[in-house]
């Protein structure tokens, strides 16, 4: 039998919806992807900039006005399946990661 790592979690090992808290970081220079992940990194995702969702946009401007240093938001969100996260734009407390 072999055992799996922290962040070997295959997408059969996983519930949904899952919910956590993530890190949402602007793009150095203002321009291209976001980087979004939770704290132990078994999520991680880009956001891209050339798909001119809304939801960039908001996320953008939240981080902009309330997020740490202007450059990152840590945002409540849910993972709905592999494909699909939820975020609530309203940026949380900061976290110690």
């Amino acid at each position: 039998m072999v055992e799996k790592g922290p962040q070997e979690e295959t997408d059969q090992d996983r519930t949904y919806p899952k919910s956590m808290i993530i890190k949402v970081q602007l793009p150095y220079g203002g321009h291209g992807d976001m980087m979004v992940y939770n704290r132990k990194r078994d999520f991680q995702a880009r956001l891209n900039s050339s798909s001119g969702s809304k939801g960039y946009v908001a996320l953008q401007k939240e981080i902009k006005e309330r997020g740490a240093m202007g450059l990152k938001g840590y945002f409540s969100a849910e993972l709905k399946s592999r494909d699909e996260l939820i975020v609530k734009v309203e940026v949380v407390a900061s976290q110690d990661w």
